[in-house]
């Protein structure tokens, strides 16, 4: 069974992000095995301490590199990405050892999609600061439409979707198993 790693951008115990990633898990629980990455715990990106590898570090690398496909949830933060998520992000494409530059949890090319919770904004300027990001990191960044929900509406503490979004979501989901597939 395929393995899909879900990656919260926010610390937020109930985001809407979270939500998201509850809905989608509900409806691929039979066709993926789905990990929540843990990542609260990892030390601000630091030179200083890379070597030898915090415990939280390469715990959160050996999730990375043992998945099929990572699928980021994240709100939109001044138009951009959480710096939580960044720092995450940094830490899985520095070297796993010393001297070795080219070599990290993600040069293998992991594929990656994301879908984004976010306010008025609607997470355009946040989807292209993340396109840029896993280009430069060398993350596999799913090409097509990613689902982004503007203000979305909360019914009794859950996340409810339109028709036009539940498509867009499931279109998502579709293609990215497809294109982990291939």
């Amino acid at each position: 069974m395929m393995k899909l790693l879900f990656v919260i951008g926010s610390l937020k115990k109930n985001s809407s992000n979270r939500m998201l990633a509850e809905i989608v898990r509900g409806i691929i629980a039979d066709r993926a095995e789905i990990a929540y990455l843990e990542y609260s715990d990892l030390p601000m990106i630091n030179p200083d301490i890379e070597f030898p590898v915090p415990e939280s570090v390469q715990r959160v690398r050996d999730a990375v590199a043992s998945c099929d496909g990572v699928w980021i949830f994240f709100p939109e933060y001044n138009h951009s990405y959480p710096g939580v998520l960044k720092n995450m992000l940094d830490w899985i494409s520095r070297p796993i050892a010393k001297g070795a530059p080219r070599t990290s949890a993600i040069s293998s090319g992991v594929p990656v999609t994301y879908s984004s919770v976010s306010g008025k904004g609607g997470a355009v300027k946040a989807f292209e600061k993340m396109a840029d990001l896993m280009e430069k990191i060398h993350m596999k960044d799913m090409p097509g439409e990613k689902l982004a929900l503007s203000e979305p509406a909360i019914e009794d503490g859950n996340l409810v979707l339109t028709k036009e979004q539940e498509a867009v979501l499931n279109g998502q989901l579709e293609a990215f198993l497809e294109w982990i597939s291939e």
